[in-house]
């Protein structure tokens, strides 16, 4: 009996052959993006102008505030793992990607606690790090603005989907399942379209509350800064309809289609 197997890359060659597969993924998603309509190829245009306005906010490129810089690093945060999560896109790791955007998320509602009540962070601020991640949990930042919004940038539905989809381990785990089956895709590199609108519409919309509510926290003394909230809702009007709450729903109605023509199809003779 053959008991011999094809050879496997190991070693460097590992991350060769990966390499690899992620620049032929990239180059295809690349190519791909352009073909989905109208709104992705523009909120992919408008999300690199944002996030460029966002690492120049973040660097200081129109005049130094001095102080602490504390918001100013809480936006370059953001703004880097936005970067990261355009490029997991392109690789096929959506999962990757949305793990990274519950981060954004994070941030963003942290910016609009900021925004809306003042002495929250001051706390922030001089609170030693065991203290501030007490204080400052995301499902506390949540009820915080809660209390004075009612409203919250990255509710608790769409935190604990990023978060079953992109992190949990607990119970049935189906990794890069962005197809209408849902079923497992073993390694990124694989171009799902699925993966590639949630994605990148969750992204969106994360860098647009950074963005709305870094612009509103940081003085623009000089007047020199472009309007980055203007830029942020030009992005905000580009975000599509598949995201991680409604995607479900549509893989549903579209098996339920399948099924049904499937009934409908004549019997082979």
């Amino acid at each position: 009996m053959n008991t011999e197997y094809p050879s496997a890359p190991e070693g460097m060659a590992f991350f060769a052959a990966l390499k690899e597969l992620e620049d032929k993924c990239e180059q295809k998603t690349a190519a791909l993006i352009p073909t989905f309509g109208v709104k992705a190829p523009r909120c992919l245009e408008e999300l690199g102008t944002v996030l460029s306005l966002l690492d120049r906010l973040s660097s200081c490129w129109w005049g130094c505030q001095e102080g602490d810089h504390a918001i100013e690093r809480l936006v370059f945060r953001a703004s880097s793992l936005a970067a990261a999560s355009v490029r997991l896109i392109h690789f096929g790791f959506y999962d990757e990607s949305l793990a990274l955007i519950r981060s954004i998320g994070e941030i963003a509602n942290l910016l609009c606690l900021f925004k809306v009540e003042e002495e929250a962070f001051a706390l922030w601020r001089t609170s030693d790090p065991k203290a501030q991640r007490e204080i400052f949990q995301p499902v506390k930042v949540r009820i915080r603005i809660e209390t004075r919004l009612h409203k919250v940038p990255i509710n608790e539905h769409r935190y604990k989907a990023l978060s079953g989809v992109a992190l949990h381990v607990a119970g049935p785990i189906s990794p890069q399942a962005h197809n209408v089956f849902g079923l497992p895709v073993a390694s990124g590199h694989i171009i799902q379209e699925e993966g590639v609108l949630t994605a990148l519409n969750e992204l969106a919309l994360a860098v647009v509350y950074v963005a709305a509510f870094s612009q509103r926290l940081l003085p623009n003394p000089d007047g020199q800064r472009p309007d980055i909230k203007a830029h942020a809702l030009r992005l905000a009007e580009q975000i599509g309809a598949a995201d991680i709450l409604s995607i479900n729903a549509y893989r549903e109605e579209l098996r339920s289609n399948l099924a049904e023509d499937a009934d409908l199809a004549p019997d082979p003779e």
